[in-house]
This record gives C-alpha cells, sequence and structure tokens, in this order.
C-alpha cells in the first residue's frame, strides 16, 4: 500500500509518550496504544463526511497513539518503519470499513421506518448513537535528520493517531461490548447493555446487507470505537 502523503497530508505536531508505565491499557495482540498530544496546522484536504474533525487547527488535542507490535505482549517487538506503516494502514482501512458498515446499519433502520405505518412500533425503539473513532496515519519528517547513520531516528516512522476514549476515571468508560471470539454481548445491563443488544444486531443487519460478506465481529469503546476486527 503507497500512501501519497504530499498530495494528502496536512502538516501537524505530534508528542507521544512511548514509556511502558504511560500506556493506555495492557498491550493488544499486535498493537500498543500510548497517551499523545497533537496540533493540526491546517485542514486535512478532504474533511470526514460527517463534519465531525475531532483534531481542531491550532488546538492541543489528546490523542491515542497506536504503534504496531509482534511477539508477547511484555516483550513486543517493533518491527522495520516501512512494514509498521503498512500494518497501521491496514488497520486505519479497516476503522474507515467499520464505520461505513455501521453507517450501513443506521441506513437501514431509516429505510424501514421511512416505509412503516405511522403507527408501527418501530418509531418508538430508542436506537443507541454510536460511531468510530475518527483517526489518521502521522509520518515524522524532520527537516535535517540526523546524518548519524549509527544513531536510532525518528524520520519516517509512521503512528496511527486516534481520538482518545474516555477511562475508567473519565467520564466515559472504555468497554468491550462484543469480543471477536463470542457472539453474545458483554452485557445485557443498563446503557452499556443497550448498546451491546444495538451492535449485536448491527452484526446482523451487516452480514445480510452484504449477503453474507462481511461484519464488524469486534466492537470495545464507549461510544466511540476502536480496533475492530472484519470477519469475512
Amino acid at each position: 500500500m503507497n500512501i501519497d502523503w504530499l498530495e494528502f497530508g496536512s502538516m501537524a505536531e505530534l508528542r507521544v509518550d512511548e514509556r511502558t508505565e504511560s500506556r493506555l491499557g495492557p498491550d493488544g495482540s499486535f498493537k500498543s496504544t500510548h497517551p499523545g498530544v497533537m496540533v493540526l496546522f491546517q485542514q486535512p484536504h478532504r474533511v470526514y463526511d460527517d463534519g465531525v474533525l475531532p483534531f481542531g487547527v491550532n488546538v492541543a488535542t489528546d490523542v491515542a497513539v497506536k504503534r504496531w507490535r509482534v511477539g508477547d505482549p511484555s516483550k513486543g517487538v517493533r518491527i522495520g518503519k516501512a512494514k509498521e506503516e503498512e500494518q497501521l494502514a491496514g488497520e486505519l482501512t479497516n476503522l474507515i470499513w467499520g464505520e461505513a458498515l455501521l453507517r450501513l446499519v443506521y441506513k437501514t433502520i431509516d429505510n424501514f421506518k421511512a416505509s412503516a405505518g405511522a403507527d408501527h412500533i418501530a418509531h418508538s425503539l430508542v436506537i443507541p448513537s454510536v460511531r468510530f473513532v475518527k483517526c489518521g496515519l502521522f509520518r515524522v519528517t524532520q527537516a535535517k535528520p540526523s546524518k548519524e547513520k549509527n544513531k536510532p531516528s525518528r524520520q519516517h516512522q509512521t503512528y496511527l493517531v486516534e481520538e482518545r476514549i474516555g477511562t475508567a476515571e473519565g467520564s466515559s468508560p472504555f468497554f468491550k461490548y462484543i469480543h471477536n471470539s463470542s457472539p453474545t454481548p458483554g452485557t445485557f445491563l443498563g446503557v452499556e447493555g443497550d448498546i451491546a443488544l444495538f451492535l449485536s444486531f448491527s452484526q446482523h443487519a451487516q452480514y445480510e446487507r452484504t449477503n453474507g460478506l462481511v461484519y464488524v465481529s469486534d466492537y470495545q469503546g464507549s461510544y466511540l470505537f476502536s480496533n475492530i476486527l472484519p470477519r469475512y
């Protein structure tokens, strides 16, 4: 996958705390997540279709920054910069497709309501409003990279930058609604239970609308979702 950074990119500054003790939760199977702050210096060339721009221009924004890793989570090993860029670009693509599949579900619901009678029970249903995190790739570009070849350099290092989802200490706790190893929702109680049941329905709707081609099998986050895993 080739990325045209010059045509589609925009200038920004990113500060990342990659210390082990600062990580945002335990490492996943392939990624580690770190706290960061990003300042976007110019509007992206393509604004999100829904008009939501979570990364304000000339505003310091808290973000979640992800890096690819392989091996035992306790001894994770980084991969080469080109390979890491490829893997993170694939992760970004998954998130974009996840959002498209989720919108397909809402469109299906809207179409059904539009065709239903005025007294149909569908009009009384309360549908949770959720979406995937906004995200993008950040690539380090140094105007004057070090000429010392023996020293490690961040030049051309790629990061996946996402909206920061609240933690257990914040107002938006991170929750595992549906795990990719089981179709059973993580809870049936309260607001989280309502969202989990809706997401379970969304899997059926996605599978049906794509003629059995694909559905999102891993939903986690708050009212924002991250780390999707599509099933084919």
